[in-house]
């Protein structure tokens, strides 16, 4: 069974309002619609963190000439197969 945590935070009356919008048009009540946006944003931080370690790999450790001539090769390839 899940557990969950109960949370108290405070909004600006502008957020409030937003949020009642979304309730019921889109949510069933606040809580789902402010769980859904927690659970967007760390699959976006998430995606940022992954984004910025490939980068940081990217650099530390550049692909090698052999490695960008295959992607080349590849990518054509893939394109000679379009019907355009």
């Amino acid at each position: 069974m899940r557990t969950a945590t109960q949370i108290a935070i405070r909004l600006p009356q502008r957020l409030v309002d937003e949020l009642d919008s979304l309730v019921p048009v889109r949510y069933e009540t606040r809580a789902d619609a402010v769980r859904d946006a927690l659970e967007q944003l760390l699959v976006a931080v998430r995606r940022e963190d992954l984004e910025r370690r490939y980068a940081e790999g990217y650099r530390d450790v550049p692909m090698s000439d052999a490695e960008l001539r295959w992607i080349d090769v590849a990518s054509s390839e893939l394109l000679l197969e379009e019907s355009w």
